[in-house]
């Protein structure tokens, strides 16, 4: 009994919130940006973790078409398509080319600091299943990378903004499917809870009656 007392408690105290949630959500959907103050919070998270995803991944694994996009946007398409195809990666752009081209530094040095950070795979692939990024969204990114914040980035797309619409139907979508199995587990506990009172009180009338 007292198992389903605490599993009633916590699954209300969840449905409580994935309300809340859903509504925040739900309610920032009909807005425009910023809806609130706490989107702007919300903004500046998700803006690191996008670009973290896609950093680690594109220069680690990546095309070295994918990094130029990403650290040298304003690279001119003659010296792009130097490098285009070059295989193997970041790794062998900046070891083979870097002392004979200036221009790719910011490549190497945004590679640096985008591996100091650990994979997301999971928004990565959510990533790349849902809100891929764009040109302007790489490029944001990488002028992040290379100066370790966003405040002075007046380039390109931040990750938010081009994912915003997608990032809040899947948060209102999810808190509500919480919020509705929530209620569902409570209102089974509930039903438990009053069947053992039940049992329990018929046991106690057979004793009773038994004498």
């Amino acid at each position: 009994m007292v198992f389903v007392i605490l599993v009633l408690l916590l699954f209300a105290l969840v449905g409580v919130c994935s309300f809340l949630l859903w509504g925040t959500f739900s309610g920032w959907e009909d807005d425009a940006y910023p809806a609130s103050s706490s989107e702007a919070d919300v903004k500046g998270d998700f803006d690191q973790v996008y670009c973290y995803a896609q950093g680690v991944h594109i220069c680690n694994e990546g095309s070295v078409s994918d990094a130029l996009t990403m650290f040298a946007p304003a690279l001119n398409s003659t010296t792009t398509a130097l490098f285009e195809n070059v295989t193997g990666g970041v790794n062998t752009l900046c070891d083979d080319y870097l002392s004979d081209y200036e221009e790719l530094a910011d490549v190497c040095n945004g590679c640096d600091k985008a591996r100091e950070f650990k994979r997301f795979s999971s928004v990565l692939e959510w990533s790349r299943n849902e809100c891929e990024p764009d040109a302007k969204t790489l490029g944001w990114c990488g002028e992040f990378f290379l100066d370790a914040s966003a405040a002075n980035i007046t380039t390109g797309t931040a990750p938010y903004t081009h994912c915003r619409s997608v990032f809040l139907d899947l948060i209102s979508n999810y808190s509500l499917y919480l919020a509705i199995g929530s209620v569902v587990v409570v209102v089974g506990s509930v039903a438990v809870i009053i069947m053992s009172c039940y049992l329990r009180r018929r046991d106690m009338y057979d004793v009773y009656e038994a004498y």
